[in-house]
């Protein structure tokens, strides 16, 4: 038996820790928060660090649970900030100059185990709660113990799964960005006894080569991407481009959105995806052919 008593002794054993950035949250030019973390010898490991850049100085705590997502709280300007963030599996922590608050959303497995697994994504403060969004077509607004569904309606045709929902953040006005991404159902494409394809006398190389054909069916299948602005119970669909809305690949992505003042908000993703507009008049793609020429 070995014993490792302290982290000295468990890298020696499995190897140095090797924290990611996963998310960042800038308050203002004083105030910044990062979340930095990683699978820590196979436990969930975030460290939370949040920065005085006039006073020179760092706070930190440490959680074991992975968080995904950190947003600033809104507040009053000679107040020293407050930061909401999430965590894979659905616990809140809100860090505040007062210390740390711990809260998970009823029914994820943050609160169960037995619960049914949705991967979270993001978090924003709405008002007094908060918007929460995740995989399985999660979106929900609240706090505590009292949460409503509010995502919007997206039908769900075959072969889809129901969305997997992002919060890209939002413009100037407050307006929300959105974006729901559905992909094939791999339940539909898996061969087990009760598919339609299956059969109990099939020899295990033909069981082999129907399943190849059943996936590679399934990756035929565009990646849909849709993007939503505005506040919960006020939803209003917005183009996207095909290369983004209906993407083979599983890396075609909408980013982030960034607003110049009031009536110029842009959206941004990958393939060179730039966007400008409004979510009242609707968003161009100003890419440039350049930009999507010199993808690689």
């Amino acid at each position: 038996m070995i014993d490792a008593t302290d982290d000295e002794d468990i890298e020696e054993l499995y190897g140095a820790w090797e924290p990611t950035l996963y998310a960042a949250a800038m308050a203002d030019d004083r105030y910044f928060a990062l979340l930095v973390g990683g699978p820590r010898w196979d436990d969930p490991y975030t460290i939370i660090l949040t920065r005085d850049a006039e006073a020179q100085t760092f706070s930190r705590l440490d959680v074991q649970r992975e968080l995904r997502d950190i947003r600033v709280v809104p507040r009053a300007d000679d107040v020293e900030p407050s930061y909401v963030t999430l965590s894979l599996n659905g616990d809140i922590y809100v860090i505040s100059p007062k210390g740390a608050e711990h809260s998970v959303i009823p029914g994820t497995q943050a609160e169960s185990d037995d619960a049914p697994e949705i991967l979270f994504t993001s978090i924003l403060p709405v008002g007094d709660q908060w918007l929460v969004a995740g995989g399985e077509g999660f979106l929900k607004l609240g706090k505590d113990k009292s949460w409503q569904d509010v995502s919007p309606s997206l039908p769900t045709e075959y072969p889809y799964k129901v969305p997997d929902w992002t919060i890209l953040g939002t413009n100037q006005n407050g307006d929300i960005f959105i974006v729901g991404t559905q992909a094939a159902n791999a339940r539909h494409f898996n061969l087990y006894p009760g598919h339609p394809l299956y059969r109990e006398d099939m020899s295990e190389e033909e069981e082999f080569e129907l399943q190849k054909k059943l996936y590679a069916e399934m990756d035929s299948y565009p990646r849909l991407k849709t993007l939503f602005t505005g506040r919960p119970g006020a939803w209003k669909q917005q183009a996207l481009p095909d290369r983004i809305a209906r993407s083979l690949s599983a890396y075609s992505y909408v980013a982030d959105v960034e607003s110049d003042g009031p009536e110029a908000d842009y959206v941004i993703g990958s393939d060179g995806l730039v966007m400008k507009g409004s979510p009242q008049a609707g968003f161009t793609d100003i890419s440039s052919i350049a930009d999507r020429d010199g993808r690689i």
